[in-house]
């Protein structure tokens, strides 16, 4: 017999998944476009919102590579299923960020392993090309480096994290 729902069912599924991709399309976007917040605390909130967006939440980790700092999930594990996109600010490879699953899961309808084809196809590093963005991290690579300077110097009230001393 055939079930009569299962294009319905089908409908939802895929509705519901671009629905958490672009929730967290948002909350990459939101977080990297913050004057407030600093670098740091940008890209944790962008590996955080990465694993609720994808089919398998729970066996998602993320890792996003900044120069050379390192920023992860919690548990974080390199495994052969991944998918990853380099970071490129003016032209300039400034690192790269990766969505790994902990364990195998079946093969997606797509021939992309297990990842969607929409998982696939939306690279989360397109934020880090945005005009605003380019020029909000190139600003902050300055503005760290001076702050890093002065306190060499010891003529700067602030610390490298941004807090006022």
């Amino acid at each position: 017999m055939i079930n009569e729902h299962k294009p319905i069912d089908n409908l939802v599924f895929e509705l519901q998944e671009r629905a958490k991709e672009l929730n967290c399309l948002y909350t990459i976007e939101d977080s990297l476009n913050r004057s407030e917040i600093s670098l740091r605390q940008a890209f944790h909130t962008v590996i955080n919102s990465i694993p609720p967006a994808w089919q398998y939440p729970k066996e998602c980790k993320a890792k996003l590579v900044y120069g050379d700092i390192v920023y992860q999930t919690s548990d974080f594990e390199e495994t052969k299923w991944f998918i990853q996109s380099d970071i490129v600010v003016q032209d300039k490879l400034v690192g790269r960020i990766a969505v790994y699953y902990l364990s195998e899961f079946p093969q997606a309808n797509n021939g992309h392993g297990p990842f969607l084809k929409e998982e696939k196809k939306y690279s989360i590093g397109k934020f880090f090309h945005k005009e605003t963005v380019v020029n909000d991290l190139s600003t902050l690579e300055k503005v760290n480096e001076t702050v890093k300077t002065e306190n060499l110097r010891g003529t700067s009230p602030y610390n490298i994290d941004k807090s006022y001393i």
